[in-house]
């Protein structure tokens, strides 16, 4: 794992937005019905072909975010499907979707919680946030498992096209203020 400069991020994250530059591809419109139904959906990620969207969302009458998935068939995305339970659970909030090139590797936050620490302090401090992978074996995405490089204060993956590297962010804290570093692994 090696921290990242940000001048060198920022350029190379402009050339990875360029791959999911797709003009004609628009889920939005879709998916705003479901906001409309009351849905809150956030972390949005597109696949490298633009013809799957992985995103999180708090369904009406759920009590955590969840990873839901829809497809694009013939110019019209899918209703979202929400992802099995070998990636959601019912105490946690599975959040920062980013899946590989190859869509076998898929990258997600698990936010955890401790209710004891939420309720006698401020902020968020009593919450915990671990990159998680789970790999999809013969169109089934299998148990989810904690990365190895995670610590408790990691968000937002993001998969390069290598499906070798992923950068995230990480807190961190310098004199007692905290700021997000960025760091990549292969």
């Amino acid at each position: 794992m090696k921290r990242y400069s940000s001048l060198l991020l920022a350029g190379l994250l402009l050339s990875v937005t360029s791959v999911f530059g797709q003009k004609d591809m628009q889920p939005t419109p879709e998916l705003r019905k479901f906001s409309q139904q009351g849905w809150k959906i956030q972390h949005a990620h597109i696949s490298f072909d633009s013809l799957t969207i992985y995103f999180s969302a708090l369904e009406p009458g759920r009590t955590s975010y969840d990873l839901y998935v829809s497809h694009s068939r013939a110019g019209f995305w899918s209703a979202p499907e929400r992802m099995n339970d070998s990636i959601n659970t019912a105490d946690a909030d599975e959040l920062w979707p980013s899946v590989a090139s190859d869509e076998r590797r898929l990258y997600f936050v698990r936010r955890t919680y401790d209710r004891k620490l939420i309720k006698s302090s401020r902020g968020t401090q009593g919450t915990y946030d671990h990159l998680y992978t789970s790999d999809n074996l013969r169109g089934e995405w299998q148990q989810a498992e904690r990365a190895m490089i995670s610590s408790a204060t990691d968000i937002s993956p993001l998969v390069l096209p290598d499906n070798k590297t992923v950068f995230f962010a990480r807190k961190e804290y310098e004199k007692k203020r905290p700021y997000y570093a960025l760091f990549y692994t292969r």
